[in-house]
Order: structure tokens, then C-alpha cells, then sequence
């Protein structure tokens, strides 16, 4: 029997072996933003140092991933927002009722994002809605044709208005009937005619 030669550098050892390495970084990552939105949502603000202890890593893995906690943090938040919001983004799902599905689901957004323990709540809105712009798009256009919304109100002006209501309702101590009268007063900004009345104050 003929004797098999060694593998060549570049011959398949090495590429099975650089898969390896991508299953495993990416395995290393995955086990870091897991641990991190673990303690997220549990209103933690842990130390890199202590995610990475969790995450059963080293802090110079999770540094390789994520530069710093900025990074993680939107990582967390893209990744909850892809299994909670973009699923609901589905045109068949909002188009009998474009304005009450635009309302259920910026406010899903908000709560969602008026917790996130970064200090760029509104870039960090404005990059996720902006992801999704057309979708936007057509829930706006289609309560617009209902005459439900302004209809100088454009989809490029959501990212930055709900931006700002994230920010505003992320101010500390503030209640959820307060948090509800805001509300109510940004959705009527966006209707035309009669305003609706405004939930009662705290």
C-alpha cells in the first residue's frame, strides 16, 4: 500500500482547522452576549470581567468580539429585537390595521429600549428602527391612505422621534401612568385633526 503523504500547508487539514476556529469564536460569542442579556434583563449591570466569568471565557475573548461595552450592549439589543420586534414586521400581519399595529409596535420598541444600560438610547433606536425602514414605510403609507396619520409624517422622521421619546421615558422614577400620558401625547403629535384625551396625570 502506497504511503499517504503529509498534508500540504493549505490542503484540507487547514481549512478544516480554521472552521474549527470560526465554530469556536463564534460559539465564544454567542455564550457572551447569551450571558450578558441574561443579566440585562434581569436589571443587572454586571462588569465585563464578571459576563466573561459567566460566559465561561476569558476577558481577552470577549475583548476579541466585543472592543468594549458599547459594542455588547448592541449586540444584546439587536439580538432581542430581531426575536421580539422583526418577527411583527410582517407585512400580512399589520396591513388590516396599519395605525394600530404602528402604535403597538413603537411602543414595544420603547419599553424594549428605555431600559438599555447605554448612554446612546436614541443612536441605539435609530440604528435598529433604520434597519427596517421600509417596513415602516409601509405601515405608515397605509395609515396615511386611511387618514389615521399627518400626511407630512415620513418614515425617515421615526427613527429620530422615537429616538427621543426612548430617551425622555427612560428618565428615572418615572411611572407608568406618566410614561402612558407621554405617549398618548407623541401618537396624537402624529395625527391630524381632534387630539385624543390624554390619560390622567399621575
Amino acid at each position: 500500500m502506497a504511503e499517504i503523504p503529509p498534508p500540504r500547508p493549505g490542503g484540507t487539514d487547514e481549512p478544516r482547522a480554521q472552521r474549527a476556529q470560526r465554530v469556536d469564536a463564534r460559539s465564544n460569542a454567542e455564550s457572551i452576549v447569551k450571558a450578558a442579556r441574561t443579566a440585562f434583563e434581569a436589571g443587572e449591570a454586571p462588569s465585563l470581567e464578571e459576563i466573561a466569568a459567566r460566559a465561561g471565557v476569558g476577558i481577552a475573548t470577549l475583548y476579541r468580539h466585543f472592543p468594549n461595552r458599547e459594542a455588547l450592549v448592541r449586540a444584546v439589543y439587536h439580538e432581542i429585537y430581531e426575536e421580539q420586534i422583526v418577527p411583527q414586521l410582517a407585512p400580512e400581519s399589520f396591513l388590516p390595521a396599519p395605525y394600530e399595529s404602528f402604535i403597538s409596535i413603537s411602543i414595544q420598541v420603547i419599553e424594549l429600549l428605555r431600559t438599555a444600560p447605554t448612554s446612546n438610547l436614541a443612536e441605539l433606536t435609530a440604528e435598529l428602527i433604520q434597519e427596517h425602514l421600509d417596513v415602516f414605510d409601509t405601515l405608515l403609507g397605509g395609515a396615511r391612505d386611511a387618514g389615521l396619520v399627518r400626511p407630512d409624517l415620513v418614515a425617515a422622521d421615526l427613527p429620530h422621534i422615537i429616538g427621543m421619546v426612548v430617551v425622555g421615558l427612560a428618565v428615572p422614577g418615572l411611572t407608568e401612568a406618566q410614561r402612558s400620558r407621554y405617549l398618548s401625547l407623541m401618537f396624537d403629535g402624529l395625527t391630524p385633526g381632534v387630539p385624543n384625551e390624554l390619560p390622567p396625570p399621575a
